[in-house]
């Protein structure tokens, strides 16, 4: 009997191919060995799924270029240095990789600052017309709408329902992001500048990011098993590790590290880590340093703060807390539970009228709710999920 009757013909088809493939690893190896991984390399492969900008001619620039092209101008009057958007400013905010099926040709989202450097109307610019109702809407970029058409911002798509139920002349102006990222900020932006709008009801939105330090990409990962993976044996080869590294570099396809030990308080990790330390590694925004964190009293104080200029003014003022877009998908464990207990709690005791968002996107898949696989703020269906909760909280605050 010969080995071509032992072996049949799809058989030898199978070895070849595993014969193949492995002699394609060993020589992959080997040439990223001699050339010291040059050319191909996992930095090189995340760059498919980076952000970046454009002007409003489709020209890239990035950070640094925004300040020395007057796209951003600096803001004193806030606790610490700010940088706003420029007045009457028209850019792209673009992704390179998956794209949302409302970006452009080019990957992009179109931004439109006014001459009160807010994305919004001009037209909120001028003193309020008599009869019209104002709502002011604060927080960062979760209320600016990043990487989502101002259209399908949750702050625009609120004004409509408020519209609608009333028949009134209802606006919602967008004061997400103008050069005030954390609470402290907000409340002394509310009494020097975002007054200027002339509010008759104002909605504060909370990011967690704005209340504890938050890693890239507004995520936290699971440390321990990216360190697992980091000393595994698979990765003694520069081969699989540079494959690996890219694969990592993704943050759709790491989901799993997003998954956090349901047993790890991280919360109560977060609130106890030295800022001095997570400033120097970069951690973001650790660097505004402690007291502008839960743990340091800074946002309880902006609340407080933001609800007597309310108060004095006998205008409606509420909260919206937002949670992190991770382990929302059913059956996974969100891990921040117990920081939004801690703001409902503080909500409570001082009588601030207070909406959770957590249980309307709990239970959502987690990665479609993302505007990117490189970017985790809500895209155009998160920003819907919410519409109604919010209108409803907002109807009800203002009498309407």
């Amino acid at each position: 009997m010969t080995i071509r009757t032992i072996l049949g013909k799809p058989v030898k088809h199978i070895l070849l191919a595993l014969a193949s493939f492995c002699f394609f690893l060993l020589l992959a190896e080997a040439s990223l060995r001699l050339l010291g991984q040059s050319g191909l390399s996992s930095a090189n492969l995340h760059t498919r799924y980076r952000m970046y900008f454009r002007d409003k001619n489709y020209v890239e620039f990035d950070r640094s270029e925004a300040q020395d092209r007057g796209f951003v101008t600096e803001i004193s009057s806030v606790p610490r240095l700010r940088l706003c958007w420029a007045p009457g400013l028209e850019f792209y905010i673009c992704y390179e990789g998956p794209r949302q099926s409302y970006f452009d040709e080019h990957g992009c989202v179109p931004v439109e600052i006014n001459s009160k450097r807010i994305r919004d109307r001009e037209d909120l610019c001028e003193p309020k017309p008599a009869g019209q109702f104002r709502v002011v809407c604060v927080g960062d970029s979760f209320t600016f709408g990043w990487v989502v058409r101002i259209e399908d911002s949750w702050v625009r798509l609120i004004e409509s329902d408020l519209r609608e139920r009333t028949g009134r002349d209802i606006r919602s102006v967008n004061c997400g992001a103008f050069g005030a990222t954390v609470v402290d900020e907000y409340a002394l932006a509310l009494r020097e500048r975002f007054g200027d709008f002339e509010p008759d009801a104002v909605l504060v939105s909370l990011c967690l990011n704005d209340l504890i330090p938050s890693n890239e990409a507004l995520a936290h990962h699971d440390e321990a098993r990216a360190k697992a993976r980091r000393n595994s044996i698979w990765n003694k080869s520069r081969f699989i590790s540079m494959i690996w590294s890219a694969w990592d570099n993704y943050p759709y396809a790491r989901h799993a590290e997003l998954q956090i030990d349901p047993k790890r308080d991280l919360v109560g990790q977060l609130n106890s880590y030295d800022f001095a330390t997570l400033a120097r590694i970069g951690t973001w925004p650790a660097q505004y340093g402690e007291a502008a964190f839960w743990r340091g009293g800074g946002p309880q104080k902006g609340l407080l703060d933001m609800q007597a200029y309310c108060h004095e003014r006998g205008i409606p003022f509420g909260v919206s807390i937002w949670p992190y877009i991770q382990g929302l998908s059913s059956g996974e464990h969100y891990p921040f539970a117990k920081m939004h207990e801690l703001v409902r709690a503080f909500c409570a005791e001082h009588a601030i009228p207070c909406i959770d968002l957590l249980p309307t996107l709990k239970g959502h898949a987690t990665d479609s709710l993302w505007v990117s696989p490189a970017d985790y703020h809500p895209n155009d269906r998160a920003q819907e999920l919410v519409r109604k909760p919010l209108s409803d909280f907002l109807a009800e605050l203002c009498g309407l």
